[in-house]
């Protein structure tokens, strides 16, 4: 993961961290968003996806910025669905962080470049509407398992 960070300080007006992160898509021909925040996307002629995280939160130090990023807070998840469809994620923005007591106030914006002929969607909470392959075997397994633990039989 590549990371530039801006300037910070204890002003008033919201300090600026920038995060950029390139992924190879696997042949991927779909892909889903799932984030909180404006998304904007840009096709170009690569075979990779990149995405820049802007990061906008009033009286956070420099110092604090480096730790949530050491934390893992803005780290991206990709997630296969099956060979042609990937769900990209920042599941850990969706925890509510406190600084000094205060929630931590942010606004994530997302910069998305997508090769040309690849399709983006963006949706929330993706993860609940479009199980992995093998939670769809799991599902299943579970289903016949609630079935046959529902057959009675008569006598």
């Amino acid at each position: 993961m590549f990371i530039l960070f801006s300037a910070f300080s204890y002003a008033q007006e919201p300090s600026a961290v920038f995060i950029s992160n390139m992924q190879d898509i696997h042949n991927a021909n779909e892909l889903y968003a799932d984030f909180d925040g404006e998304i904007t996307s840009t096709t170009w002629d690569r075979d990779y996806v990149l995405i820049e995280m802007k990061i906008e939160a009033k009286n956070v130090s420099l110092g604090v910025a480096k730790y949530l990023v050491r934390q893992e807070r803005f780290c991206l998840k990709m997630r296969q669905l099956d060979s042609r469809t990937m769900v990209f994620s920042t599941p850990n923005c969706k925890r509510e962080v406190l600084i000094n007591g205060q929630k931590l106030t942010e606004k994530i914006s997302y910069q998305i470049f997508v090769p040309k002929g690849v399709t983006l969607i963006s949706v929330s909470s993706v993860a609940n509407l479009l199980p992995c392959p093998s939670e769809r075997k799991s599902l299943a397994n579970e289903n016949n398992e609630t079935k046959e633990n529902n057959t009675t039989t008569k006598s």
